[in-house]
């Protein structure tokens, strides 16, 4: 008789999430894709920080999961990139309560589902990823520049996760090293057949899908527009005395405007203070990414990783 299992694709953000989310997790044969939205009562019941009903509800749900997962005895698939991220990691404007849980707390819940389970983890390399990812952060009210952003108090807990060592470390202690599957993101581009074989599940890949779906950064220039406008509402916050529907309505109509990526060439340009910035910055994960050559089984410093 066969035995459920439950895949869980934790992250990291940044990392080609939305082509597997969109591509690669719906046609897996054999898995039943549990969807990561606002809808979702497994996806909720394993990431928000606080549950109206109480924790006991909130167990009752993840239960009820569990108990049909081994009456069905089917594979089953969760995806949410923020699952190894702060629950505050993206918070950078209002001082709204932060909603989601941090990593710690989602991987209890996650083992705690008592469940077979494996878990799927993408990493980038260090400088790229931090660009990419203040790119989301301008996204959603970011003011600061790149190197404001590196430098602040606020975002030393989310560079100790992109050393990716001591968290992979943890996944294996919890879970059991056969059972967790970590891969470096760059090689979907670089070493597409290598990338799928360390899967945790079979996939029939086309080279097509990658081509459609795959993204380059913003130049600088787009990012600095769009921070300057951030700068604006954030002003016009100030005036209106602070979100009201004026400013709501601003906000979303900036976001629309700027979310149209054809209206800034896709090119990786940066200024040279920020170019000069990201080599000291990525020579301090030099050591660490030695050891995710090894975890990872594949040589990152093939992929551009600074390795010591």
């Amino acid at each position: 008789m066969s035995t459920p299992e439950l895949i869980v694709h934790v992250g990291f953000p940044k990392c080609a999430s939305t082509f597997l989310q969109r591509l690669v997790f719906p046609h897996v044969p054999g898995i039943e894709l549990e969807r990561s939205t606002k809808t979702s009562e497994l996806y909720r019941a394993l990431s928000l920080l606080h549950w109206a009903d109480g924790e006991s509800d909130r167990q009752r749900i993840l239960d009820a999961f569990r108990d049909r997962a081994f009456r069905d005895n089917k594979r089953y698939l969760i995806s949410a990139e923020h699952f190894v991220m702060p629950g505050d990691c993206l918070r950078t404007r209002y001082p709204r309560p932060v909603t989601l849980s941090d990593s710690e707390e989602i991987i209890d819940r996650i083992a705690a589902l008592d469940v077979p389970i494996k878990i799927l983890i993408l990493v980038r390399e260090q400088g790229s990823w931090v660009r990419s990812w203040h790119q989301e952060r301008v996204k959603r009210h970011e003011t600061r520049s790149l190197v404001e952003y590196i430098a602040a108090p606020e975002t030393r807990k989310t560079l100790d996760l992109i050393q990716y060592v001591p968290l992979i470390r943890k996944l294996q202690e919890r879970f059991g090293s056969g059972n967790v599957f970590p891969i470096p993101f760059e090689t979907l581009r670089h070493d597409p057949e290598w990338f799928f074989s360390r899967m945790p599940f079979e996939f029939e890949y086309t080279e097509d899908d990658r081509a459609k779906t795959i993204k380059r950064s913003l130049n600088s220039e787009a990012v600095l527009l769009r921070r300057n406008l951030n700068k604006i509402l954030l002003l016009l916050s100030g005036l209106t005395g602070g979100e009201t529907d004026t400013d709501r309505f601003a906000y979303r109509t900036v976001k629309r405007i700027t979310s149209f990526d054809a209206f800034f060439p896709k090119m990786l340009k940066q200024s040279q203070h920020e170019k000069d910035y990201l080599e000291e910055f990525r020579r301090g994960y030099g050591e660490n990414n030695a050891t995710i050559s090894a975890i990872t089984g594949y040589d990152v410093s093939k992929l551009g990783y600074t390795v010591a």
